[in-house]
């Protein structure tokens, strides 16, 4: 009778049992299993102890524990359940605690350091020219997406949301491709976030230009300005498909004309122009506009920000000429505005620094430079 029982029964208990062996090692919570060991041996005995004669009682409580010892071969299984577990599952507080303190020493230095990668676009700054800090900078922010702690990972994914810049969207974009969702996923909406302050934003400049229009403001070619600029960055940021990227950039032409046209002497929306033009390749429209700004008596009442931009946009064209003797000429009339103090508030210029020397006349200082350092 108890032999009988005891085989009726046996598969089941078995399967059972690798069951919730497997969901303990998955969970990470060896408890549950010999819980469940617990509470099934309970309702075998319960259930069947009363149908089983007193001469086969021994039997039957002999089978059973055959039965549920065979089941703690799992012990090994269960002691090694660390290593089957998600990371960070085991000492969950230590090690959050540890990779928030490592997050927050970083935090800083992820800002300075994309900061420091010059964004043309956040306000009008300089051109850019040359190599690019990030790639040379001691802590790369892709090393710290591309690298296995998520807490860094999500602290970083924060920041660049924060600064919103051309470079930090385009990192954003790399972190969708990342492995983890999590990540992917705080990627993708910081993104989606971005492009709808981009809208708002656009929005609201738009209402403040309808409303100056009915009103009357005489500056309203600086709301145009403001406009096309943050349009620019829009532009710039990778995240427009191309019918909207056509529409866009029509508008920003209408606006930087209108500006232009309402204000002649507006160096700034002269400025943007011209580098929308540059990256176009129209290079003699961007050249003639630069030459009459830089030429203009308002480039003096601009900050040295403006000239330099002005400037190096000129380099570049004439470079992209070929017009060596009027790169020479451009070249020679920035160096005073790349003072030590600038150089050092703006470390995206000094290869560009080393490029005007080089082609100012210092050829010879720059290549005896790059011998002793190489």
């Amino acid at each position: 009778m108890a032999s009988n029982l005891i085989k009726s029964i046996e598969i089941p208990i078995l399967a059972a049992q690798t069951a919730a062996a497997a969901a303990s090692v998955y969970i990470a919570s060896p408890v549950i299993f010999f819980i469940f060991q617990f509470m099934i041996t309970l309702f075998i005995i319960n259930k069947y102890r009363k149908t089983i004669p007193e001469k086969d009682a021994a039997d039957f409580y002999y089978a059973v524990s055959l039965i549920f010892g065979l089941a703690f071969l799992w012990c090994p299984v269960i002691r090694y359940t660390n290593k089957f577990r998600p990371a960070g599952a085991d000492s969950t507080a230590k090690n959050t605690e540890l990779a928030e303190q490592k997050a927050s020493e970083l935090s800083e230095g992820l800002i300075d350091h994309i900061k420091a990668d010059w964004d043309s676009y956040t306000e009008f700054k300089a051109f850019k020219f040359g190599g690019s800090s990030l790639a040379a900078n001691a802590i790369p922010i892709i090393d710290l997406l591309s690298g296995e702690d998520i807490e860094v990972k999500r602290k970083s994914i924060v920041i660049l949301h924060k600064l919103k810049t051309i470079k930090s969207i385009m990192l954003l974009k790399k972190a969708l491709s990342d492995a983890n969702v999590e990540i992917k996923f705080m990627a993708a909406s910081a993104l989606l976030n971005i492009e709808n302050d981009f809208k708002e934003r656009i929005n609201n400049i738009e209402d403040e230009i309808a409303a100056a229009e009915e009103e009357g403001y005489d500056k309203i070619y600086e709301l145009r300005y403001n406009l096309a600029a943050l349009i620019s960055k829009y532009l710039m940021s990778g995240l427009l498909d191309d019918i909207e990227q056509k529409r866009l950039s029509e508008r920003m032409h209408t606006l930087l004309a209108a500006a232009i046209a309402e204000n002649k002497n507006y160096v700034e929306a002269r400025a943007l122009l011209a580098e929308e033009y540059y990256k176009k390749a129209r290079y003699a429209e961007a050249l003639k506009i630069v030459e009459t700004a830089i030429n203009g008596p308002e480039l003096n009442k601009c900050g040295d920000d403006v000239k330099i931009s002005l400037i190096m946009l000129l380099c570049e064209i004439n470079y992209r000429l070929c017009d060596i003797e009027k790169l020479r000429r451009a070249c020679l009339s920035i160096k005073k505005y790349l003072t030590p103090d600038i150089l050092k508030k703006r470390p995206e210029l000094l290869d560009f620094e080393k490029s005007v020397r080089y082609f100012g006349g210092d050829k010879n200082r720059i290549l005896n430079e790059a011998q002793l350092n190489g």
